[in-house]
């Protein structure tokens, strides 16, 4: 009904601004489909729990050396 429907607006809400939040965390490190992987990797799980995971994707992209 109404409620899964507003409850599954809120969830992908959250997740599009994680993925906004890593983006802006990066800038041009920024890579879409290793953001994508790396959420999909860990199948369903708490939003929080996700959040940790972006945290530490993002953590591990800011210490690599650059390309080029």
């Amino acid at each position: 009904g109404r409620g899964a429907s507003r409850a599954a607006g809120h969830r992908a809400g959250r997740a599009a601004r994680l993925r906004e939040s890593a983006q802006a965390r990066l800038g041009a490190r920024f890579d879409l489909r290793a953001f994508h992987a790396t959420v999909l990797a860990g199948g369903a799980m708490p939003l929080e729990v996700l959040a940790e995971v972006v945290d530490g994707w993002v953590a591990g992209a800011q210490k690599a050396p650059t390309a080029g």
